[in-house]
């Protein structure tokens, strides 16, 4: 039962999510994938190594990190507001993790799509 909840409950979000997308229709930036977007390293604002004991890492909406681990790396953007978590292995490079990271995206006031 608290399964079937949980993934009803992810369904709404996500339809929720791609309602909040589809209705903006002044957003100019098309999104490759609704967690956020690939972008060149040089774009990085910060860097963060993934180690064997990380499990989580915290960024803002509109924050842009580039992820490194066993020597494979990915530079992204958490460019959508609508979105607060990521696994990041879903990002990252196939191989380059061996355990489960979280990224968990705060609200930032200051970042704007539109």
């Amino acid at each position: 039962m608290k399964t079937k909840l949980h993934f009803a409950a992810a369904m709404i979000l996500a339809a929720a999510s791609l309602s909040a997308l589809a209705s903006t229709g002044a957003h100019t930036g098309a999104h490759t994938f609704l967690n956020g977007d690939r972008v060149s390293d040089d774009a990085a604002q910060r860097t963060v190594t993934i180690t064997p004991d990380t499990k989580y890492v915290n960024v803002k909406a509109g924050e842009t990190v580039k992820f490194v681990a066993n020597g494979q790396s990915t530079t992204w953007s958490f460019d959508n507001p609508n979105i607060f978590e990521v696994k990041l292995r879903k990002i990252m490079p196939a191989g380059s993790l061996d355990h489960k990271v979280m990224v968990y995206v705060a609200r930032n006031p200051d970042f704007h799509t539109n």
